[in-house]
């Protein structure tokens, strides 16, 4: 217009010399229909930038062992635990995934002792991005466990846990953790009376407290 006003605009960056016929051409249709760059491309005016895969920077890898001291609420002894844990690590969460075995402490005639295998899946949420980050997290941890005076077999235990991260800057890791976990599936106790000949089964379902420690690198 002869009074100088603009009517519209648009801009748009070439990544080389062989992108600037369908960077034109882009520019040419936003222009003329008045939209953006983004809209006006088509079939014939993809740039390489566009054609590029985005760019992905998911995770650091911190693989180590694990250690940990669980105290049942009901009925069993507690039991120590070891085993391989693996997280996958973004700027403010992580994935978690372990395997390992676990063993009573003792067992009596009270309280009955519980091992086995255990696998863990979960993933936790960084409160801070700091160099030590608190975080709280839930997964679940399937099993297969045996016991004195316990039916073994198949067990779940969902948990909610909150734990620290330490050195988060550096390549070796230092990390605790406080989970309360729920037996979902079932541990059954069989007695039998020899007075009556006769044999009952209890149903546990126990709250576990556990308190872990690991490393990774």
């Amino acid at each position: 217009l002869a009074s100088g006003e603009q009517l519209y605009s648009a801009q748009m960056t070439a990544l080389s010399m062989d992108d600037m016929p369908e960077v034109a051409n882009r520019l040419a249709r936003a222009l003329a229909q008045k939209t953006t760059v983004e809209e006006a491309m088509t079939l014939d005016n993809i740039t390489r930038k566009d054609a590029a895969p985005v760019n992905r920077t998911f995770s650091e890898k911190i693989i180590g062992v694990r250690t940990g001291f669980t105290m049942p609420a009901q009925d069993f002894e507690p039991s120590l635990a070891l085993g391989f844990d693996a997280r996958l690590e973004g700027q403010n969460y992580f994935l978690e995934f372990g395997v390992g075995a676990f063993i009573p402490t003792d067992s009596s005639d009270k309280r009955s002792g519980l091992g086995g295998l255990y696998a863990d899946l979960g993933g936790a949420y960084y409160l801070t991005h700091t160099s030590i980050s608190p975080y709280v997290g839930a997964g679940i941890l399937p099993r297969l466990q045996v016991g004195s005076e316990v039916d073994g077999g198949v067990g779940l235990a969902p948990y909610g846990q909150l734990g620290l991260m330490f050195m988060r800057e550096s390549s070796s890791r230092i990390y605790t953790d406080l989970r309360v976990a729920q037996n979902v599936i079932a541990l059954k106790k069989s007695t039998y009376n020899y007075d009556t000949f006769q044999s009952t089964t209890q149903r546990f379902y126990p709250t576990e407290f556990t308190l872990n420690v690991g490393i990774g690198w």
